[in-house]
């Protein structure tokens, strides 16, 4: 790796020019490592898996992606999701452009936990925690590196620009970001590196300001012109662990997944679209047996919304099978919501599975939906899903037929299939637990 210091932004230039336009750029602040051996290394292995929020992560992603690009995701960009938008990853970021990188090479970044007094659409008071950020421009040394674009590949390379919506400006594509790994608990090989360039802050300010990038907002572009992270924000708001959330005190609420926001989003009333889940069931808020036709009620563990398991060629749901020859119909409801991003404008959240026998060897499985607006449940009913035929040996299989979902997707029915054999194994093994109820799997009516 050579390593160069440079004064001036044509020294600058005329240096990452010597390189070619085949090759790839990571900026920072500070020089990790030896002199001839950066050490950059992933999120993960700097600060560390958290699983339930994971888990959280992993579905959103999935299911904003499915909606924005309209295929199914791999691993590498549902990870990519977490990176750009703040969470953790297996993952390093690096860039096409070298005036991205210098960028961030000239920049500090900051955050503050804050919190906002306003009101559901309803006009109830709440309280709501946000993570605020900023970038502002540093003194000092930057560090740009030049990347070997090859022995990236090697490593593992990602182009997320792809990562993009007609007519809007996406994180990914505005940064033109590549993803570089999965790095396996290990820092990036050494052979990655091709340059090391040190220049001061305001050099390094100077390119990326030649190329239209002046505010944190250039760099993260804000929920308007982002619909990822538009969508990102517009996700149910959870009750904060530990804090009284009573008919005597202000309830208080952080995002389903924490993540830093660039801009400024106090609304004093909140849209109908927001829902602020306080935890509970559908039974504490309205009369479920006059409601929704449920032989029978299970609350069950949030695994089944926000988990994944393999889908078998040949399922079997043996003991759910019995509890609907008992009861007729099921509902294994989750303490959680999940809102579908195909739906964002709408208030309506899937909140576990429904199950109606509607033959002997007929099932219909869909999905529990309530309606969220503000702080209350206010509805609750069974979605369209599909159908499967149980043929003698006891196996699941999908029958096509005129009154099935017509959303002409597999994947969530797919997905809805997958929780349910989560749920066929939190029934047989009742080990699986929420992070808000640690309980097995209970009957919550008749």
């Amino acid at each position: 790796m050579k390593k160069i210091k440079v004064s001036s932004i044509n020294e600058l230039k005329e240096c990452i020019a010597e390189y070619g336009s085949d090759v790839l750029f990571r900026g920072q602040l500070r020089h990790y490592g030896t002199a001839d051996h950066p050490s950059a290394v992933t999120s993960f292995d700097r600060l560390g898996c958290i699983p339930p929020e994971m888990l959280r992560w992993f579905r959103y992603a999935d299911g904003v992606l499915t909606a924005f690009t309209g295929e199914s995701p791999d691993m590498t960009l549902k990870q990519a999701i977490l990176q750009h938008y703040g969470f953790r990853s297996f993952y390093l970021d690096c860039s096409a452009s070298a005036a991205v990188s210098a960028w961030f090479a000239s920049h500090r970044y900051s955050e503050r936990m804050t919190v906002e007094l306003c009101e559901d659409c309803h006009e109830d008071p709440l309280l709501l925690r946000k993570k605020m950020a900023h970038y502002d421009p540093a003194d000092g040394q930057g560090q740009l590196y030049v990347l070997d674009r090859a022995a990236c590949e090697a490593v593992g390379l990602t182009d997320l620009t792809a990562i993009s919506v007609a007519g809007t400006r996406t994180r990914p594509s505005v940064q033109r970001a590549h993803l570089l790994g999965p790095l396996q608990n290990q820092p990036l090989p050494a052979d990655c590196f091709l340059a090391h360039i040190e220049a001061d802050c305001a050099v390094l300010r100077e390119l990326a300001n030649e190329a239209g990038f002046f505010t944190t907002n250039d760099m993260f572009p804000s929920a308007t012109d982002d619909p990822i992270l538009n969508t990102l924000l517009g996700l149910p708001w959870n009750p904060i662990a530990g804090v009284p959330n009573n008919d005597k005190e202000i309830p208080a609420f952080r995002r389903a997944i924490e993540l830093p926001e660039y801009d400024d989003s106090f609304v004093k009333i909140a849209s109908p679209t927001m829902a602020f889940y306080q935890g509970g069931n559908i039974a504490d808020f309205l009369d479920i047996d006059a409601k929704l036709d449920a032989g029978a009620v299970i609350h069950i563990s949030d695994v089944i919304i926000f988990g994944s398991t393999q889908i078998k060629d040949a399922p079997v749901f043996s003991y759910t099978k019995s509890l609907l020859d008992q009861h007729g119909s099921l509902i294994f409801e989750a303490p959680a919501l999940i809102k579908i991003p195909s739906q964002e404008k709408d208030v309506f959240y899937e909140k576990g599975l429904t199950l109606d026998l509607v033959e002997p060897d007929l099932v219909h499985l869909g999905p529990l939906l309530v309606r969220h607006p503000g702080l209350q449940i206010d509805a609750a009913g069974f979605g369209i899903g599909w159908y499967y035929r149980i043929d003698g040996s006891g196996v699941w299989r999908h029958e096509v037929r005129e009154d099935e979902c017509p959303c002409g997707s597999d994947r969530p029915h797919l997905r809805h299939l997958a929780a349910l054999h989560i749920v066929e194994d939190l029934l047989t093994t009742p080990t699986g637990s929420s992070e808000d109820d640690d309980s097995s799997p209970t009957l919550g009516s008749e």
